[in-house]
C-alpha cells in the first residue's frame, strides 16, 4: 500500500488560499457584526426612553402639560435624564460626547451638534451617550450616539435622533399629529426619508435614518447606506 500526503508546496498553496478567503470575508463579518449590534443597541434606548417618557407622564401629567418653558438642562433632568444609569453627567460641558461632534453620512460635520455648550449630555454605563437640545418651548431632539467616543460618530451609524414634543408638527422634517416621541423624520414617506435634505443616503445627513429602520422592521435593508 502506498501512503498519499500533501507535499510542502501543496500546503502553502492551501494556506494561502484561505488567506485570501479569510481576508475577503472577515472584513464583511465585521461589518455585518456591528450593524447588528447597533441595531440592538439603538432598540434597548428607544425602549428605555419610551418608558422614561411613560414615567414622567405618570409623575408629571400629560407630555402637554410639561413646563416647556424650562432650559434645555433643567428640561432634560427633571423629565429624561433620570431614568438613566449614568457615569457621568457632563450638563452643558464638554466630556460626554465625542471630540469630533457628529458626521454626516457625506462625510460632513453637522454643525449643530452635541458637542455645541447649549446640549445637556450625560454618559450612560453602558457607554452610550445621550445629548438634548430644545428647538423650541414645544418639542426637543435627543441625539443617542451608542458607542460613545468610538468611530464612525456618523448620523445612521451610530448616532440617532429622536423628536419629544407636545404638539403635533408639519414640517419638512416632521409630520405627525399627535404629541410624543418620534425618531427624526416621522410621518415622511419612506422615498421622502431617503430624498430629504437631511435624508437617509449617501449623498444626504442621514438624520432620518431612525425613522427608515423603524420602518422597515428594525432590519437595515440593501438601500440603506451603510
Amino acid at each position: 500500500m502506498k501512503n498519499f500526503a500533501f507535499t510542502l508546496s501543496e500546503v502553502i498553496i492551501t494556506l494561502g488560499i484561505i488567506g485570501i478567503i479569510a481576508s475577503m470575508t472577515l472584513p464583511t463579518l465585521m461589518i455585518n457584526y456591528q450593524k447588528k449590534q447597533n441595531i440592538t443597541r439603538l432598540k434597548k434606548t428607544y425602549t428605555l426612553l419610551n418608558e422614561t417618557i411613560n414615567m414622567s407622564t405618570a409623575k408629571y401629567g400629560d407630555i402637554t402639560t410639561w413646563d416647556w418653558t424650562l432650559d434645555t438642562l433643567d428640561f432634560f433632568e427633571k423629565y429624561i435624564g433620570y431614568n438613566f444609569k449614568y457615569t457621568k453627567n457632563c450638563k452643558y460641558e464638554t466630556g460626554c460626547w465625542n471630540k469630533d461632534g457628529a458626521f454626516q453620512i457625506n462625510g460632513n460635520i453637522y454643525d449643530d451638534n452635541p458637542n455645541k455648550s447649549y446640549w445637556a449630555k450625560i454618559l450612560i454605563n453602558d457607554g452610550t451617550m445621550l445629548a438634548m437640545q430644545k428647538q423650541d418651548n414645544s418639542h426637543v431632539h435627543i441625539n443617542i450616539d451608542l458607542n460613545g467616543y468610538n468611530k464612525p460618530n456618523m448620523y445612521g451609524k451610530d448616532i440617532f435622533i429622536i423628536t419629544l414634543s407636545c404638539k403635533k408638527i408639519e414640517d419638512n422634517y416632521h409630520k405627525f399629529d399627535r404629541p410624543g416621541m418620534f425618531f427624526y423624520g416621522h410621518g415622511l414617506t419612506r422615498e421622502e426619508l431617503i430624498t430629504n435634505s437631511l435624508g437617509c443616503s449617501k449623498a444626504k445627513a442621514g438624520l432620518t435614518c431612525g425613522e427608515m429602520l423603524l420602518i422597515d422592521g428594525w432590519e437595515i435593508k440593501k438601500d440603506y447606506p451603510w
